[in-house]
């Protein structure tokens, strides 16, 4: 008896190991029909598994995000202004942390003016959710950590479902969101109050709007991807434009992308009568300063930067903020800008070289078996990537929006022949990535500790 049951699981496993998630594909197409037969057993196990690996990733989130020392959140540490405390922000890679909290937390900031300048529906993202939990109870900071956490939930499910819906099997949707978790990009900016987490969660979703529902109109569905790209950074909006270009007729092309200006201005509308300080997202303002000349040296950094720190962290520096370009009033920053690739120890050395051999795959995959999707993250990803050569100074603060398309570039290696190899490769980054990011996240946090204690030399007010 113990016999047949083992037999049973061990066929299951192998039947699940090799099967398409919600039915018949076809090797690099995005999805083929799905079989009826089955579908909703495949379903609920689908469902399944997100929820587990949205749970996992938030309470990680949360768990990381009450590392940090207090000082991170807050502008001038525990005093009010350069007298009675020092400027934290830019601390952590350049985020603008207490900015992100004070618009999480007070609705008539002005820096919902300032960053709706550049994040058309910034207010609408971030406060609503952090207010309904301070309703019930929770304090302003917790409500903080909680938002940010939800939101990596949210991320993790839309990552895992970009990856079903394409067609992935279910074995390989969760070794490659899990690998999307363990990103150093995930690790740094998934547990702090930032843009770049939701932005990059807009998206996953604009991708996952090219390939779903099918049987929706394709006009309703790449407006939705526009408007969606659109709604919480200004260059995102390109996922919906480069989409619709590929997907759509130029009529059509013209009639999406006016209808989507069209929905988040109306959201703009509602976002400036419930926060009336927000400012209109055209023309961005104070942008001059972070352009970049094309050099051989800013080439190779963002590169890097981009391509592998976004995954294996390096071993970080911290600098003081007059150092950066622009200069900062910030105390200290922590920088990997000028690290070099796999300095993080022997296993980040490692996770590396795999991440790179897993890289040239996905690029080989994605000229081999020609699939839509990897071709438009090829396309997006390469363009944003053009973006960040000439514009930003701590490029590894846009990092999250990477990650969507190298998981997709890297993912689509499991439709071709070396699929164990992709798994064993993606393993390995995993496991060895994994702990070295983990690693250089301790490192940061102990550094938020030292400021946090330096802040406390300050005089009471």
């Amino acid at each position: 008896m113990i016999e047949r049951a083992l037999r049973k699981l061990v066929s299951a496993l192998i039947e699940l190991w090799d099967r398409p998630l919600l039915g018949s594909r076809r090797v690099g197409a995005e999805l083929a029909s799905p079989s009826p037969v089955g579908k909703r057993a495949d379903s609920r196990i689908v469902v399944l598994v997100a929820v587990c690996l949205a749970l996992l990733a938030a309470a990680g989130s949360y768990v990381r995000s009450s590392m940090f020392a207090p000082v991170l959140y807050m502008a001038y540490g525990y005093g009010t202004d350069d007298r009675t405390g020092p400027r934290t922000h830019n601390l952590l890679f350049d985020g603008d942390v207490p900015q992100y909290t004070a618009i999480m937390t007070q609705r008539g900031h002005s820096h919902h003016g300032v960053y709706s300048n550049r994040h058309p529906l910034v207010s609408l993202y971030l406060f609503p959710p952090a207010k309904i939990l301070r309703f019930f109870g929770l304090s302003p900071p917790e409500s903080v950590h909680v938002t940010m956490a939800m939101t990596c939930g949210v991320w993790t499910i839309l990552m895992f479902s970009l990856l079903v819906v394409w067609g992935c099997r279910l074995v390989d949707a969760a070794v490659f969101t899990v690998l999307a978790l363990i990103s150093a990009s995930s690790m740094v900016w998934h547990p702090v109050p930032e843009s770049y987490p939701i932005g990059s969660a807009t998206i996953i979703a604009a991708l996952i709007l090219t390939l779903w529902p099918r049987n929706a109109s394709p006009l309703i569905r790449y407006t939705a991807a526009a408007a969606v790209s659109l709604s919480m950074t200004l260059t995102n909006a390109i996922v919906g434009l480069i989409a619709g270009a590929r997907g759509l007729a130029t009529r059509d092309l013209w009639i999406a992308g006016t209808s989507a200006w069209f929905i988040v201005c109306m959201l703009w509308v509602l976002q400036k009568w419930a926060f009336p300080v927000v400012e209109f997202f055209l023309p961005p303002r104070e942008v001059n300063a972070m352009w970049f000349s094309l050099t051989p040296n800013r080439i190779a950094q963002v590169l890097q930067v981009m391509l592998s720190h976004s995954i294996v962290m390096p071993e970080f520096g911290v600098m003081s903020g007059s150092e950066r370009i622009p200069p900062s009033t910030a105390v200290r920053m922590m920088t990997v800008q000028k690290s070099l690739l796999g300095t993080g120890g022997l296993w980040g050395l490692i996770a590396t070289f795999a991440w790179i051999g897993l890289v040239g795959l996905g690029v080989w995959a994605a000229c081999s078996i020609r699939c839509a999707l990897s071709t438009l993250c090829l396309l997006v990803g390469g363009t944003l990537m053009a973006f960040y050569l000439v514009w930003g100074t701590e490029t590894f603060l846009f990092s999250l929006h990477m990650v969507p398309f190298l998981i997709v570039l890297t993912a689509g290696v499991t439709f071709t022949r070396w699929r164990p190899l992709s798994l064993a490769l993606a393993i390995v980054v995993i496991v060895l990535g994994g702990a070295n990011n983990w690693g250089q996240f301790q490192k940061a946090v102990a550094i938020t500790h030292e400021i946090d204690a330096f802040a406390r030399t300050f005089p009471a007010e």
